[in-house]
């Protein structure tokens, strides 16, 4: 359990810093490509962790990540082929998609498909393409920079000012944080059942 949600709320909010630096980086390195994936994960371990622990507002909770969604061709990935984006994924439909925080997470961290991409147009780090082991076989997601600047912003500039001990619809107990305003709303008795159970 964290207890002190300050130092990764800090830590994202420089990889957001780092991140948005990199999509304007003209000159690009293999260890440009380490410093990308290393905070990408970094972040998405971090989100994880805050969410498991309850320190994210309800709002924050229950936001959903902006990606492209691109379907499987039918060729299974394996580790030979993993890399052929193009062999394996209909890059030229995307279609929009949101993705739960936890999902989004878990397609970075358990990513058996990864690539960072860069835009034809500009040459410049626009994103990654993901996908879990157990997703790689249905679809791949772009996640545009700014989809992963913006989460990590928005988490990392929370301030928490409160919790609370809900229960799901199973009965299932967990921590949900609560901002100044939700906290003043609770207060007042504005806050309905949560959203996210």
């Amino acid at each position: 359990m964290i207890s002190d949600s300050i130092p990764w709320r800090d830590e994202l909010l420089r990889v957001a810093d780092r991140l948005e630096q990199k999509s304007s980086q003209r000159r690009w390195t293999e260890r440009s490509s380490f410093i990308v994936e290393r905070d990408i994960m970094t972040s998405a371990y971090a989100i994880r962790r805050l969410l498991e622990a309850g320190k994210v507002s309800r709002k924050t909770y229950a936001a959903t990540v902006p990606v492209l969604r691109h379907e499987a061709r039918g060729v299974r990935p394996d580790m030979w082929n993993r890399h052929e984006l193009e062999d394996l994924y209909d890059l030229d439909a995307p279609q929009a998609s949101q993705l739960a925080l936890r999902k989004y997470c878990n397609q970075l961290i358990h990513s058996y498909v990864w690539g960072i991409n860069a835009c034809e147009r500009t040459g410049l780090f626009d994103g990654v393409f993901a996908a879990s082991e157990k997703d790689c076989h249905e679809q791949v997601f772009f996640v545009p920079v700014k989809s992963m600047v913006d989460v990590c912003r928005r988490i990392g500039g929370e301030e928490i000012w409160g919790s609370n001990l809900l229960r799901d619809k199973s009965g299932a107990a967990y921590w949900v944080s609560l901002t100044r305003e939700e906290v003043e709303a609770e207060r007042r008795g504005d806050l309905m059942d949560d959203p996210v159970g």
